[in-house]
């Protein structure tokens, strides 16, 4: 069985701005009584992955991040 780029639950933005002025901010909501663990991964425009710096982290990937329940995670450069 085969769901597409990211797998099942994976949730795709089109486009991440980062430098000359320009930021993006990602939040994600839980509205559920369980913490969630959620993964960022950031590519350019080519598909490879694309080393940023968001949280305080340089990273291209951001694994076991942490959206407390009933919570908001807010990334940002």
């Amino acid at each position: 069985m085969f769901f597409g780029v990211g797998g099942l639950g994976a949730v795709l933005l089109p486009q991440f701005v980062t430098g000359s002025g320009w930021t993006t901010e990602i939040e994600i909501m839980n509205t559920t009584a369980n913490t969630l663990t959620v993964r960022l991964d950031v590519f350019s425009a080519d598909g490879t992955l694309l080393t940023v710096k968001l949280n305080g982290v340089t990273a291209s990937s951001f694994t076991n991040l942490i959206v407390p329940a009933n919570g908001l995670l807010k990334i940002e450069p």
